[in-house]
């Protein structure tokens, strides 16, 4: 782990449920295995954005884990 943390706790007001516990960057890159599972129009649209940018992981997180290897795409668009 060194310093990096596993996991972090952030809050919204967009869900249900409020508090919500992520993975961090750090430990999805190293996954095995990777999977994106996306589905309709506007999510098309910002991956596509994402895919077309010139910003990096700061902006675009995906992009880490795209470029980290082993990654399946499913889509239903």
């Amino acid at each position: 782990n060194g310093n990096h943390p596993l996991t972090v706790h952030t809050t919204t007001d967009i869900f249900d449920s409020h508090n919500r516990l992520s993975v961090t960057l750090s430990v999805l890159t190293k996954t095995k295995y990777k999977v994106f599972l996306l589905r309709g129009g506007r999510k098309r649209e910002v991956w596509n954005k994402m895919l077309m940018s010139n910003e990096g992981a700061d902006r675009w997180p995906a992009k880490a884990i795209l470029v980290s290897g082993n990654v399946t795409l499913v889509t239903q668009w």
